[in-house]
């Protein structure tokens, strides 16, 4: 129950993640054919797999790696920096017509999250869609970030690198659609694991 003392731990996360609606980003993406992806996490061999069989393009920001030791995480001059480099090399001039957050926003400030949908917006492509996973229910979550892996498009792998937990940012609904700006909210389901699950489309 939200509130509930096991509600302000760190619940350990599950091996393995059943997404919703990441299949339909897949499906859309495989339907198309030739499609830019932008994967804001580091790059894994059960993403390439996943996308491969939909011949995108795939470009891998593993904005994590920009993070700072601060403790308040990335810097937004860090993360456009991070974005302009990795679309200019890897898009060959084409828009953007995913991004996969993953579950990245937990540990973004609302600053950079915004100046991130700034710079990427006007370079998706119309229709483009974008994926991610946010807290709900827990009040503390993993430190690092668990890494969420593909082994199928029904099928995400949890993995957890570290014992260490800091606070959840606690995000609402009304959170995200702010900071994802103009775009639209398609879907949002809440999944069986606390986390809710976001699918945004650019008009």
């Amino acid at each position: 129950m939200f509130g509930s003392p096991q509600a302000q731990i760190a619940r350990e996360p599950a091996a393995n993640l059943a997404p919703r609606l990441f299949p339909a980003v897949v499906e859309s993406l495989r339907l198309r054919g030739g499609a830019t992806v932008l994967d804001l996490g580091a790059a894994s061999g059960g993403t390439v797999l996943l996308f491969g069989g939909c011949r995108c393009r795939l470009m891998f920001a593993d904005l994590l790696s920009e993070r700072g030791n601060t403790g308040s995480g990335l810097v937004p001059d860090a993360v456009t920096a991070r974005i302009s480099q990795v679309v200019s090399a890897g898009s060959g001039g084409r828009p953007v017509d995913a991004v996969l957050f993953w579950n990245l926003v937990n540990y973004l400030e609302p600053a950079t999250i915004k100046a991130l949908m700034q710079l990427l917006t006007p370079q998706l492509s119309r229709g483009a869609v974008l994926h991610l996973l946010v807290e709900y229910s827990a009040t503390r979550i993993p430190d690092p970030p668990p890494r969420l892996v593909p082994l199928s498009r029904d099928e995400l792998r949890v993995d957890v690198s570290g014992p260490g937990v800091r606070p959840s940012p606690g995000y609402t609904p009304a959170d995200i659609q702010r900071f994802m700006g103009t775009l639209r909210a398609e879907k949002t389901v809440l999944l069986g694991n606390g986390m809710q699950e976001f699918l945004f489309r650019k008009p």
